[in-house]
């Protein structure tokens, strides 16, 4: 099932909401004129997920990304890519 729950403004996602599509994905956090911006977390249909800052609908600033073969970075982000400080852990050590 596909949908948007939360508030709008002049037919957009604004404020705190969530959102869910039909392969599992779901975004739940804060939205600016229809996409995530601010804190919030994502869940990737695959397992893996996201959570931290978000702006334009992509990771940007801190946040801890947890890939679904148990792979997890913390740190910088900017425009959706790893960027500045951080830390990657491999699951198998």
């Amino acid at each position: 099932q596909h949908y948007v729950q939360g508030f709008w403004e002049e037919g957009l996602p604004t404020m705190a909401g969530k959102y869910q599509e039909p392969g599992g994905n779901q975004y739940s956090g804060m939205w600016s004129e229809g996409r995530a911006s601010g804190a919030g977390t994502f869940k990737f249909g695959d397992g893996g997920r996201f959570q931290g800052f978000f702006n334009d609908g992509l990771p940007d600033g801190t946040g801890t990304m947890i890939y679904r073969n148990g792979d997890r970075y913390e740190g910088a982000w900017r425009a959706g890519r790893q960027h500045g400080a951080g830390t990657y852990t491999w699951s198998n050590g």
